[in-house]
Order: structure tokens, then C-alpha cells, then sequence
């Protein structure tokens, strides 16, 4: 953890595909969450994607530990997206995309289904 984002739920499948949500507080500057995404734990050949939310934005936490596949854990952030202020993803192939919603907010990392 560090100051101002929260780790809260996640979901990982049996390829190592990642998608992980964190509570950041309006303090917390753009680049220091570059920087904390860069850092997420990431395997060669699947996805990781972190969503980060504003800290009084509802996380479906329990529902995206249980979800069944990613296309469920993509549909329950998708439902969630209004609270997304910043997204980022890996793909399988090591390539890097972050994205400031409230700058871009129709962007297809911020509504992610």
C-alpha cells in the first residue's frame, strides 16, 4: 500500500490475467499512479489491468474476487466505471496504456465491457 491508494478487490484466472482495483485519494498526483501501475505484478502472455477509483466510489470488491471469468470482471467494473479516475493496462505482449478518465472519459479502458 502506499499513501493515498488502496488496494481493494481483484481477480486473477488461470492464465495469470490480472485486473486489480485500488481507492486513491484526490492528493495523489497522476504520475505517482503511472508509477505505482507500472509496478503491478505482470506475466509474460496475459493481461494486467488496474482501475483506480475515487476513494468514496463503490468497488464491487467480493463480486470481482467470485467473478467467474474476465469478461464477468470486465462487466462488473464496467457497471462500476462512473468512480474510475485512472486506468492502465498490460497486455499479453508487454505493451502499456494509461488513461486519465476524467480526460478521456469514453476511452475503452474507462468503460471497460
Amino acid at each position: 500500500m502506499k499513501k493515498g491508494i488502496y488496494e481493494q478487490g481483484f481477480y486473477i484466472n488461470e492464465k495469470k490475467d490480472r485486473l486489480n482495483t485500488y481507492y486513491i485519494y484526490d492528493f495523489v498526483v497522476k504520475e505517482k499512479i503511472k508509477m505505482h501501475a507500472m509496478k503491478s505484478e505482470h506475466t509474460m502472455g496475459s493481461i494486467t489491468a488496474n482501475y483506480y477509483f475515487s476513494y468514496n466510489s463503490n468497488i464491487p470488491n467480493q463480486d470481482l474476487v467470485n467473478a467467474e471469468s474476465l469478461i464477468d470482471a470486465n462487466k462488473l467494473i464496467d457497471n462500476y466505471s462512473y468512480g474510475i479516475k485512472y486506468a492502465f493496462i498490460r497486455n499479453h505482449v508487454g505493451e502499456i496504456n494509461f488513461v486519465d478518465c476524467s480526460e478521456s472519459p469514453y476511452d475503452e479502458l474507462c468503460t471497460p465491457d
